[in-house]
């Protein structure tokens, strides 16, 4: 009841609000490829592109920082500023050497066609949810780890360098012709990435894409550990860098 200033009562009733509710891992991975679509240029009647203003980097910078959002995971209060939860970090993790200098140098990366630009950018956008869905089961699995610290994004980072999830998804997308010819809208990149993120995370569609691709779970986890990646995993077909004398 409330008590109005002229002394009368009026009766008010409460309505019970419903707790927000938190938002699966995978309507977070959604929402996240949803927004990154956005950095994708589509031309009526050519290749899918990147904006020529900006850098790969900056892009996938700016891709990361989303992700980092829309996940909003928790994190370690005493650090709030994690050193590896940076782009860099991330590039690394997703891409092998070759692929990396891509990000690294504009003039190399000026060698490419539109298409494989975007294709590169696909990759590291999927390689980025892959990654925070990663962290995401673990924060979700592990009741005595509150929060995101920086050991335990390291050792995740590691993990998923390593990991047959990130080979099926970048070679996945490298297979692709939707960024050569064909593409009509981003909702369709965003279709192909969310498929190749949904099917990675799932353990027999994983296995299926490995398959695919020609690369058994063995060989696959063992990458890193026993055996040297693949020089080109994540750089694109047909594209390869030749040593300078």
């Amino acid at each position: 009841m409330v008590v109005n200033s002229d002394s009368t009562s009026k009766t008010t009733r409460v309505v019970p609000v419903a707790p927000k509710k938190t938002a699966s891992i995978a309507e977070r991975s959604s929402a996240a490829i949803s927004a990154l679509s956005s950095y994708f240029t589509i031309q009526p009647t050519g290749p899918v592109s990147i904006p020529t203003t900006l850098s790969l980097y900056s892009i996938t910078q700016s891709c990361y920082t989303v992700a980092r959002q829309t996940f909003l995971l928790p994190e370690d209060p005493s650090s709030p500023s994690l050193r590896l939860l940076r782009p860099s970090a991330a590039i690394d993790a997703i891409f092998d050497t070759d692929a990396k200098l891509f990000f690294e140098d504009a003039p190399l990366l000026a060698n490419l066609t539109p298409d494989l630009k975007a294709s590169l950018l696909a990759q590291a956008v999927a390689g980025l949810v892959l990654l925070f869905r990663r962290l995401a089961d673990v924060l979700a699995a592990e009741d005595d780890v509150p929060f995101l610290t920086h050991d335990l994004f390291a050792r995740e980072l590691d993990a998923f360098r390593h990991s047959p999830e990130r080979i099926a998804a970048l070679t996945a997308i490298e297979a692709s012709s939707l960024f050569s010819h064909g593409c009509r809208s981003r909702a369709q990149v965003a279709r192909l990435v969310s498929r190749v993120v949904e099917r990675a995370a799932d353990e027999q569609e994983l296995s299926d894409m490995l398959e695919d691709a020609g690369v058994t779970e063995d060989a696959a986890g063992s990458l890193g550990w026993t055996v040297e990646r693949p020089r080109n995993m994540g750089l694109p077909w047909g594209f390869s860098i030749l040593p300078v004398n």
